[in-house]
C-alpha cells in the first residue's frame, strides 16, 4: 500500500487547493490552442497551463472524443510517432 509522508502530504493539500482554484484543466487547453497561432504539443500546454502531463492527456482525449480537437500525429521515416499535436476543429 503506497504511503505518504508528512511532507508530501501537506504539498499535496497545497497543490489540491491550488487546483480547485483554477479554470478546468478543458478550459485552459480550449483557450491555450484557440489563442495560438499554430498546433500546440504536450510539453507547450503543459507550460501554459501548469497541469501534469497525465492530467493534460485525459482532457485531451476527452476533448478529442467530443470532437472539439483533432489529434494531428507526425511520423518520421521509419512510421514512428515522433510529435502529437492537436488542433481546434472548425
Amino acid at each position: 500500500v503506497p504511503t505518504m509522508t508528512v511532507e508530501e502530504f501537506e504539498a499535496w493539500l497545497v497543490e489540491m487547493a491550488r487546483y480547485a482554484q483554477r479554470p478546468s484543466v478543458a478550459d485552459l487547453v480550449i483557450a491555450a490552442l484557440t489563442e495560438a497561432a499554430r498546433p500546440l504539443g504536450f510539453r507547450e500546454i503543459g507550460e501554459l497551463t501548469g497541469i501534469r502531463e497525465h492530467r493534460l492527456t485525459e482532457c485531451l482525449g476527452s476533448l478529442e472524443e467530443q470532437g472539439r480537437i483533432q489529434r494531428v500525429d507526425e511520423f518520421s521515416k521509419f512510421g514512428t510517432c515522433i510529435r502529437r499535436l492537436w488542433r481546434l476543429k472548425l
